[in-house]
């Protein structure tokens, strides 16, 4: 009898136009996360262009051998952290925000020792100057990490409730085809079941 009833289940339209509708969603779902990946990966490859002619710039402005008054003064007007690295010398611009490693950062390689890369919403900019390595970090805004929970959560709550909905409406659709199969049933059964 159970297995009758889960064959049956398997076997109903409404089964059938559900399963439809969760392929479709998932599939509309992938092709706008795929998009939505697409577009960032291109926006994120003109950010490093423009990243790295602003740094240039910047490195200029610090001056060979790097300037640390200088370079305290760029930090200040454009919130970038500055570190330079030497193997004699060093020094940094303030306290670098995140994680100075960056060890779980991803990285695009642009050759001449010139490196981009960005973790959790910070992007670094890694240069050879002055016989080291210049560094420069825009500052960490933790509000995005939060924003961005906060709109993976309201779209999972948004397609959830579209789910439910989409259930309601195909069993309320369907009811006609029910009532039609059970007096079907019940002709088919013959007078002796009424």
């Amino acid at each position: 009898m159970h297995r009758r009833k889960v064959k049956r289940l398997f076997h109903s339209v409404f089964t059938k136009l559900l399963v439809t509708i969760l392929l479709a969603g998932t599939a509309i779902s992938l092709i706008v996360g795929i998009g939505f990946a697409l577009m960032r990966f291109h926006s994120l490859s003109h950010l490093d262009r423009n990243l790295l002619l602003y740094a240039e710039y910047l490195a200029r402005d610090i001056g060979d051998p790097p300037d640390f008054d200088r370079a305290v003064q760029i930090a200040r007007r454009t919130g970038f952290s500055i570190r330079f690295d030497h193997p004699d010398r060093g020094w940094q611009t303030g306290k670098i925000p995140g994680s100075s490693q960056f060890t779980r950062a991803r990285v695009r390689n642009h050759g001449n020792g010139i490196w981009t890369g960005h973790q959790r919403g910070q992007f670094f900019i890694r240069l050879p100057h002055g016989g080291g390595e210049l560094m420069l970090i825009t500052p960490f805004r933790a509000g995005d990490h939060e924003n961005a929970g906060a709109i993976l959560a309201f779209m999972g709550a948004a397609l959830a409730v579209v789910l439910a909905a989409a259930y309601f409406f195909i069993r309320r659709v369907l009811k006609p085809l029910r009532t039609l199969e059970t007096g079907v049933k019940e002709l088919a059964a013959g007078p002796a079941s009424r």
